[in-house]
Formats: structure tokens, sequence, C-alpha cells
């Protein structure tokens, strides 16, 4: 079962639309290439929604939906499967089978975060033989997301990618290959802080410090810091709203936990998505919990 239900996507304000893709009907290639960029989660934003079944104007899914033939629904799902295998390495979306308003009108609704045994790639044509007399390209690319739309990267491209929760396994390893000591982490029992110390290499002289600190400070001044800030910023804040609907009574407490971030950020956050008119408050502050506020129609 995926946690965010179809019709509270649909209503567009839970999750921004660069991570979720409408399709009105199922199209093998494509849709394999937008798993496999919600997979290699290029901008970071752990992956996203592919909803087939519904058609879409300017990312906006049109409304009422296409509908998938209930005796095509089984076959769809098979192929769906099938096509996966030829991503490298191997992976497979959640899917579910959704009813639409219990109308009678199906659509198929994948999620697909981002992996952790990445960078995936997939082929052009994941069809065999000739298509409109055309010979397959059975060529592997790696596929990314840039901002609604799935195109072909190179591999340095992806390279430059970093998913969620890599980092520590990536210092690890670099730690243990050039024969530094283990890093330390500290914390409490309930877990509300973390320190992480890393001892420097014994053989690390005092040259190679200063052309490290000056290679850093060169990279750092390249990057446009407000930018960052401010995509990090709303990232955490869509997570939060993630949260509360997948648990409507998540306490302030329990986000900051979730997002490793302190309680005083997080309270932030919530009454920045107040003001936004995104979320309410029910019930008092001290007994009371934040609610996703449900826009006016569909």
């Amino acid at each position: 079962m995926i946690p965010l239900k179809l019709e509270t996507l649909l209503k567009g304000s839970v999750v921004e639309q660069d991570r979720v893709e409408y399709k009105r009907g199922w199209n093998p290639a494509d849709t394999v290439h937008t798993i496999c960029a919600f997979a290699n989660d290029f901008p970071n934003v752990n992956g996203g929604y592919i909803v087939i079944g519904v058609e879409s104007k300017n990312g906006i899914p049109i409304l009422p939906p296409c509908d998938i033939p209930k005796d095509q629904l089984d076959k769809v799902q098979q192929e769906i499967f099938q096509y996966c295998n030829m991503i490298e390495p191997r992976y497979v979306p959640k899917m579910e089978v959704v009813d639409y308003r219990d109308s009678g009108t199906f659509l198929l609704y994948l999620r697909c975060s981002a992996g952790d045994g990445g960078p995936y790639q997939a082929p052009v044509d994941v069809y065999s033989g000739k298509k409109d007399g055309k010979k397959a390209d059975r060529t592997m690319r790696y596929w990314i997301r840039g901002g609604s739309v799935t195109a072909s990267a190179q591999q340095d491209e992806i390279e430059l990618s970093e998913k969620q929760c890599t980092g520590i396994t990536k210092i690890l390893n670099a730690l243990e290959s050039n024969g530094s000591p283990p890093p330390v982490f500290e914390t409490d029992i309930e877990r509300h802080y973390l320190i992480v110390t890393i001892r420097q290499h014994e053989g690390f002289s005092i040259s190679e410090q200063i052309n490290v600190q000056d290679n850093v400070l060169d990279n750092v001044q390249d990057i446009p810091v407000d930018n960052v800030r401010e995509n990090k910023v709303d990232v955490r804040r869509n997570k939060i709203i993630e949260l509360l609907m997948i648990s409507g009574e998540t306490t302030m407490y329990e986000i900051a936990i979730a997002l490793n971030v302190s309680t005083k950020t997080i309270q932030r956050d919530l009454e920045m998505l107040r003001k936004q008119k995104k979320i309410i408050r029910i019930g008092s502050d001290t007994s009371g919990y934040w609610k996703v506020k449900e826009p006016d129609g569909l």
C-alpha cells in the first residue's frame, strides 16, 4: 500500500508536480525511463510518483481520469514487472491499482522511491525486434529528471548526484581505503543530537591540509549558497507535509528526529506552512496536532 493516497496526490497540494508524471495510457519505454529517473533521484527529492490512466496539461492532471480497462490491468502490471527487469541494477517500484472514487474507473499508481543501488540505467527501447519499421535501440542510458521532463544523462552527470542516506557509507569507505582511523559517533539515548568526529590520518602532512582547504574553498565559492539553502528548506517542508499525510498526529519532536534537524527548525517550518495555508492546527498548542489543509475542490 502506497502511504500517500492517490486522490490526495491528484489535488496537487502535497507533492510538487515535478515529482509526478501522469500518463494517459501504458507506454512501456516512456514509463521505464521515468521509473529509472526517479530511482536515480538526481534532484535529491526522494523519487516521485507515476499515475497511468490520467491525462495532464502543463503538469496538472485533467479530471476525470481516462481509465485503464479492467481486463487490461493484470497484463499491464505484468509488463511493468517484465520491463523493469531491463533496468540495471534491477529496480521495481511499488504499484497499486486504484478504483477512482469507487466509480469503476481504474488507474495504476506507482511510487518510485530513490534507489539505494544505483546509478540506474535502462535501454532506449524496451521492446524487442522492430517497431514502425525501425530496429530497437538497446543502448543502455542513464535517465534523470530535469524539472518535469525525463531525459538521458551522461555517466559524469549521474556520478555528481548523491542520493539520500549514501553519504555516511561513502565517508566510511573512503576512510577505510586510505587507512584512516574509523570515525566516532556520539549521541544520547533519545538521540537528541549526533556528533561525528573524524580523525586525521597520521601521514597527512601540513602541505596536504593546505591544498585540501584551498580546493574546498575554491569549490564552495562557486556554489550559489542562497539557492542551495532555499532548495533544502523547500525539500524539508515538502517532507514534513508528506509525514503529516502518512501519520496525521505526528509530533514536532518525531518530525525533527525523522528529518535529523532541531525541533526549533521544525517549529519554524510548521509556522511557515501554516502561514502558507498548507497546514492547520487542530486543538490546543499542548494537546493538539497539525493536519494538512485540504484544498477547496478537486
